[in-house]
């Protein structure tokens, strides 16, 4: 209020009340809006990002989704979360919660995420892709694949990197069936690249199609850089595990889990 700041602001509501116990601390902490946090934590991204790291200037991201068990509260349920189906007739006890996020894999912090009821991963990661800055990469797996993902990065003149399945487009499915390990070819306008090489894990080829430049897209290139989505598979730990966001509640997101971190640890988020 009146422009005094944010540890102004704080002083007022815990100097009105006298000092709990730690073990009452939670409840004192219930006086106190989460969006309170939710703007210290966007303006912390925000004086952030000017210091990420870059590759070859590239910003890359990772898109990955994750299944979520929330508890089973009045206000999840008023909130639309349900189980998961598990036959005709019934579904299972716990409410799910999916979320998709969009990694920065080499400096390690968050750049969206989108959450609900309801899964819907593709639609989630093409919201993202406006958000992305010129020139950065994002890397997905095989469930993104579209040529309606690929016309996006096109406007929004970013790049990717997809893992393609084999049911993907025609231009896709007559790649797997080719001895060739690199093809140049242009779909709905967009000059793409699609590299194959072998996983010695499942004894199998893997395509993946790129509209990176070309003396980008050489094998051993395309393997390291792929290599870095596995950092969105281990933030999903972080999310889960350290800071909890199954145990979110309505009318909070995500975004304000993260915040009410930073209220719990702020040093860790300073560091």
């Amino acid at each position: 209020k009146n422009n005094e700041g944010y540890l102004h602001s704080l002083e007022k509501v815990l100097g009105a009340i006298k000092m709990p116990h730690k073990s009452a601390l939670t409840r004192l902490r219930k006086k106190i809006c989460f969006t309170f946090f939710r703007d210290k934590l966007d303006k912390l991204s925000a004086d952030f990002d000017p210091h990420r790291k870059t590759y070859m200037d590239m910003k890359i991201y990772a898109v990955d989704g994750m299944q979520l068990h929330l508890p089973r509260t009045e206000d999840i349920i008023a909130a639309g979360y349900t189980g998961r189906a598990v036959s005709k007739y019934r579904e299972s006890y716990q409410p799910r919660m999916y979320l998709v996020h969009a990694y920065d894999v080499l400096s390690g912090v968050t750049k969206a995420v989108r959450e609900g009821a309801f899964l819907d991963e593709q639609h989630w990661a093409k919201e993202f892709v406006p958000e992305f800055e010129k020139k950065s990469l994002t890397l997905y797996d095989r469930l993104y694949i579209s040529r309606e993902l690929i016309q996006l990065h096109k406007r929004s003149k970013n790049y990717f990197l997809m893992r393609a399945r084999k049911s993907s487009f025609k231009e896709v499915r007559e790649f797997y069936n080719q001895e060739k390990k690199r093809k140049f070819l242009r779909v709905d306008g967009v000059d793409l690249i699609m590299v194959k090489m072998f996983n010695p894990e499942t004894k199998e080829y893997d395509v993946f199609v790129t509209n990176l430049p070309s003396h980008f897209c050489f094998i051993e290139f395309i393997r390291d850089l792929y290599g870095l989505r596995w950092e969105v598979e281990t933030s999903f730990k972080e999310l889960s595990e350290a800071m909890q966001v199954q145990q979110w509640h309505p009318p909070g997101v995500v975004r304000d889990v993260l915040a009410d971190e930073l209220h719990e640890n702020p040093r860790k988020y300073v560091q």
